[in-house]
């Protein structure tokens, strides 16, 4: 038998901190959490652990909190980070999940939600990657709600030569870019300055960062080496700068890549990214995730084309949902 319990104090939990320390997800790293209520998020919490009575070990985790909309209570996994659901234990199996899937309604039902919606991460991601997950869901009625595609190398396949369409750009740029990774030890300005650069770069597209420099910096200083940040500099002056969030131990997540845009040097994207690349298949990850390539559902091609030319083929994210009225 399944049961549910809900986490109060992500902080205290010991079973929670066990279940990471055997099977670490940085988002469900409740010191990654924390930055949403440090800068006053208003998150309504509601973290789940699914334990398996047999032994009475745990079987999942899942990140989550309530929102009331026009009347109806939703429950989300999750708000304040990029995706959440089920984070299954390993070696657990479609059989295992469809037996806590009606648990989890029935949880959500006794609770007095009426909606449900669980933004899945990448199969991928999982410490076993195959898509039993998602026909547990679905098999047990949840809908896909939206989609978005994200572009990830398969680390073992990536090799200089296979990306004949970047390999002159990258050349070109060793000869006049120099790569360093962000260091505490650096300057205090390096790093204001680096974000001056994703700042700008993405006013150039308006839009802005999901982080604030507070709050990168906030994350940096919670989870360490968890979140690396690499630039390249060109005469010394940084051009460049790349934010990495190492998810688990097999996945390394692209979180921001961005230009200076008033120096605007043509090849520094395209060294940057090879040259993170190149360090997270040195440093043992075997998926590099570039991120997404589109935006409120249309297709970015540019972008996907860019991404493509490195290896990274399309995978999906879905949004799943469960209407409990």
């Amino acid at each position: 038998m399944i049961v549910v319990e809900r986490v109060k104090e992500l902080n205290e939990d010991l079973d929670w901190a066990e279940f990471l320390r055997n099977q670490y997800n940085l988002f469900f790293d409740p010191k990654f959490l924390s930055y949403n209520d440090k800068f006053g998020k208003g998150i309504c919490w509601h973290h789940l652990k699914f334990r398996d009575t047999r032994n009475n070990k745990l079987l999942a985790l899942m990140t989550g909190c309530e929102l009331n909309e026009n009347g109806l209570k939703r429950f989300i996994s999750c708000n304040g980070v990029s995706f959440g659901s089920f984070w299954w234990k390993r070696r657990s199996y479609v059989v295992d999940y469809i037996k806590a899937i009606p648990e989890f309604l029935n949880y959500m039902r006794e609770n007095s939600f009426d909606k449900i919606t669980l933004r899945s991460y990448p199969f991928l991601y999982d410490a076993m990657p195959c898509e039993e997950n998602e026909y547990a869901l679905l098999y047990k009625g949840f809908r896909i709600l939206k989609v978005s595609i994200t572009n990830i190398i398969n680390l073992s396949e990536f090799e200089f030569r296979n990306i004949a369409e970047k390999k002159r750009a990258i050349n070109r740029g060793a000869k006049k870019f120099e790569f360093f990774e962000y260091s505490s030890k650096d300057e205090s300005t390096l790093f204001n300055d680096l974000f001056e650069i994703l700042l700008k770069d993405r006013g150039a597209k308006n839009v802005k960062p999901t982080h604030t420099l507070d709050e990168i910096r906030y994350l940096k200083e919670s989870v360490n080496d968890r979140i690396r940040i690499f630039y390249s500099t060109c005469e010394g002056l940084p051009v460049s700068v790349c934010y990495l969030f190492e998810i688990t131990p097999d996945v390394i997540l692209n979180f921001y890549l961005a230009i200076d845009t008033n120096e605007n040097i043509d090849g520094a994207s395209d060294f940057t990214l090879y040259k993170t690349i190149e360090w997270a298949k040195g440093n043992g990850f075997k998926y590099y995730d570039i991120g997404t390539s589109d935006i409120k559902g249309n297709l970015l091609e540019g972008l996907f084309s860019f991404k493509r030319r490195f290896l990274g083929f399309g995978y999906l994210r879905k949004v799943f949902e469960y209407n409990l009225t």
